[in-house]
């Protein structure tokens, strides 16, 4: 059951929010975005979820674990969570998931410039790919099962921080997106650009000739763990 509903959500914050339930149903997956997710996520980025809502409940954060995101934004947080009227985005990002899409991250962290975000990784990661301020992070030590705080930002400076310093603030995680992705596509020119149909096509019959990831990967100039989306994302694999 959720602490706090959708609705009331919406009123906290001043810019559009779309329900994971609506793209479920756009994408023919059923009503329910947790649902489907619950069926093809792995036991690792569920203990994330599960253990993350525990300690965020701890300090009196309210959640609800409908997926949700920024209408005009191609990205959905996990789930999302209220304290003292302030609304957080909060997503999970496995290891594993980091290291086939690095690409995810970024992503993800576009919805940190229309409010803060609870990001939820394990503690191998390397702190270092995110962006300084871009969000409170929370690590995973999963073989004791316990959450270690790492705030890159308080709730109080999220709370009091004025409009134009935040926006100062995120112009510069712009600039180390926008200088990461000319990094990465000196090796892949067409990392993060839209898929157009017939690239699709292409995609699929490189993969049933049976080519392997890496080899589709340069021959379409696109990460590989670009590829395997797209390939989870059209049905020809499982996902994560």
């Amino acid at each position: 059951m959720a602490d706090i509903s959708f609705k009331d959500a919406q009123k906290l914050v001043k810019f559009k929010l779309i329900m994971g339930d609506s793209i479920a149903q756009k994408e023919g997956w059923g009503n329910s975005l947790f649902l489907h997710e619950r069926d093809v996520e792995s036991m690792e980025h569920r203990l994330l979820i599960n253990l993350s809502i525990r300690h965020l409940r701890n300090y009196d954060y309210k959640i609800n674990r409908m997926a949700v995101g920024v209408e005009g934004v191609y990205a959905l947080s996990d789930y999302f969570a209220v304290k003292n009227d302030v609304f957080f985005f909060v997503e999970c990002l496995t290891k594993k998931t980091l290291e086939l899409q690095p690409e995810i991250l970024f992503k993800k962290l576009q919805l940190s410039a229309y409010a803060p975000m609870w990001l939820i990784i394990p503690k191998n990661v390397d702190i270092s790919m995110i962006p300084v301020g871009s969000a409170h992070v929370l690590f995973v030590d999963f073989e004791k099962k316990e959450l270690i705080a790492e705030f890159k930002g308080s709730f109080n400076s999220f709370k009091r921080r004025k409009v134009n310093k935040y926006a100062k603030i995120n112009n510069v995680n712009k600039e180390y997106y926008h200088r990461r992705l000319n990094n990465i596509r000196e090796e892949y020119p067409n990392a993060y650009k839209s898929w157009e149909k017939n690239e699709d096509e292409f995609l699929l019959r490189l993969f049933k000739e049976g080519k392997s990831n890496k080899a589709i990967s340069g021959i379409l100039k696109r990460q590989p763990g670009a590829i395997r989306s797209r390939l989870v994302k059209l049905g020809v694999l499982e996902g994560i």
